[in-house]
């Protein structure tokens, strides 16, 4: 049986057989590259922890009672001008003792204040101005020594507090800050914190102990990140003294993953902050934005622990109008991308002993334990551009049988045929190009050159004359022989 391949019904099977192929390669490598081009990373869990060196936490401490007596009473005689001994000397004393001591869960305080029009004060540079001085004793472990613990001043959402142990940020290697720099209240002494945030190794015995002489509440966080509001604090206060175990779980990134652009690691560095006002970015700075807006939204203007935002601050009445929000200003609708670098401590185990007579009874300590951690997180990059170029090859040779080179001779074959078709000559061209070269003479040939020829020539006829002589002397002899 024979085929004939030039018929319509070959013809179409074939563009059918190479149509679908195609299809098959285009489609295949169009996912290899969303791939690429989406999410080429992946999130591993690493086991060799006898290499590595993992973050102690974070400390935020506020003071139990966030007033200075003595600067409590020059900020009075400085708004109000009033002294102690004065009538209203009292209610002036108690609205900032209450204002400087609210948080943004219990805000409900200023309610009762929302009418007072002498009461419209600037409330950020109130607290600020009556915050009393940290005194707490600080000792590090042996894999901490020789170790400074910088307490800095930060406004938290709690008011005024102390906090140390932030992360350091070196922004294109010019500019140095911390993980708490746009919440901080002074001048950042990168001498002092240069060893931020201390590490420590697995066979280290890796702790912290801090002493107080009255009530403090303690924070614990991630290195890489603010206190948050919603965590609970830890409260400290003289005759209480508190061992504390900490586990810690940490997100890490692999080599070459800071190169992608965001989109494409799906998380953030410290160092990426997502509005211009701001110089880090972190999930609880991402939090307190969302509230900033909505307090903005609610009642137009912005509590006074978002001092670095933009807007006009809340007086009292513009907090008395925020606490009737107060569940939904606490917890916004935010959608925050999650930071590339990242520690996660908990509570293992907390032993409390109180001491009721001594003096150990005048103070209270707690001493924080980290226990090195098994496992981390590693975000990683599991597809190049290596890998991508060699899916697109397997997916052209599997449906097409092509190559590399295959797809140059078709790039070729197909600017060729687009140079003849745009380039072709007309018809005057090619009458002139005939005319032309009619027009040239032969060249002269040289003497050698003749005489090569004349002698080809003669042994070309030698050669033709014996093949007829010889012809002639076969046709005699046949015809001899007949005739016999």
């Amino acid at each position: 049986m024979s085929y004939d391949y030039d018929d319509e019904p070959y013809r179409i099977l074939w563009i059918a057989i190479v149509a679908g192929a195609t299809w098959g390669a285009v489609d295949i490598s169009l996912g290899q590259w969303l791939r690429y081009r989406d999410n080429p990373t992946v999130v591993t869990v690493e086991k060799d922890f006898r290499s590595w060196t993992f973050a102690f936490p974070a400390v935020t401490v506020c003071v139990g009672n966030k007033t200075d007596a003595a600067k409590v009473q020059a900020a009075i005689k400085s708004l109000w001008n009033l002294q102690p001994s004065d009538e209203q000397y009292a209610y002036y004393h108690r609205f900032v003792v209450e204002v400087v001591n609210s948080n943004l869960t219990h805000i409900e305080v200023f309610q009762k204040y929302a009418e007072d029009k002498t009461l419209d004060v600037d409330l950020f540079k109130l607290a600020v101005d009556v915050m009393p001085p940290l005194n707490m004793k600080t000792t590090w472990s042996s894999a901490l020594s020789g170790r400074s613990a910088k307490w800095t001043p930060v406004m938290t959402e709690a008011g005024p507090c102390y906090a140390t142990n932030s992360a350091v940020i070196v922004h294109c290697w010019t500019t140095y800050s911390l993980a708490i720099v746009d919440i901080d209240l002074s001048k950042i002494d990168k001498n002092e914190t240069k060893d931020y945030p201390f590490t420590c190794k697995y066979d280290d015995d890796c702790y912290g102990g801090f002493e107080i002489s009255a009530r403090h509440d303690f924070n614990i966080h991630s290195p890489f990140d603010v206190a948050d509001i919603l965590t609970k604090p830890t409260p400290v206060f003289p005759t209480l003294k508190m061992k504390m175990l900490l586990s810690v779980t940490e997100a890490v990134c692999g080599a070459g993953v800071q190169d992608l652009s965001v989109r494409r690691r799906a998380c953030l560095y410290i160092d990426e902050p997502t509005e211009d006002n701001k110089q880090v970015y972190s999930s609880n700075m991402c939090r307190r934005t969302c509230r900033y807006r909505l307090a903005m939204k609610l009642c137009k203007c912005k509590p006074y622990y978002y001092f670095y935002e933009e807007g006009p601050a809340c007086s009292a009445a513009g907090m008395a109008c925020l606490a009737r929000s107060a569940g939904a200003l606490v917890n916004p609708a935010c959608a925050c991308p999650l930071p590339c670098l990242n520690a996660v401590f908990n509570e293992l185990l907390v032993d409390n002993k109180f001491w009721t007579k001594g003096q150990p009874a005048l103070y209270g300590d707690v001493r924080l334990t980290v226990q090195a951690p098994r496992t981390r997180y590693t975000r990683e990059i599991v597809f190049h551009f290596q890998d991508l170029v060699v899916s697109f090859g397997g997916a052209a040779g599997l449906f097409l049988g092509a190559s590399f080179l295959s797809f140059i001779e078709i790039f070729y074959f197909i600017l060729e045929r687009f140079s003849t078709l745009c380039f072709k000559p007309t018809n005057s061209n090619i009458v002139a190009t005939s005319k032309a070269e009619s027009d040239v003479q032969m060249p002269t040939l040289s003497y050698e050159s003749l005489r090569i020829d004349q002698l080809t020539r003669i042994l070309e006829n030698r050669h033709q004359y014996r093949t007829i002589k010889a012809r002639r002397n076969v046709s005699n002899q046949i015809s001899y022989i007949v005739a016999k």
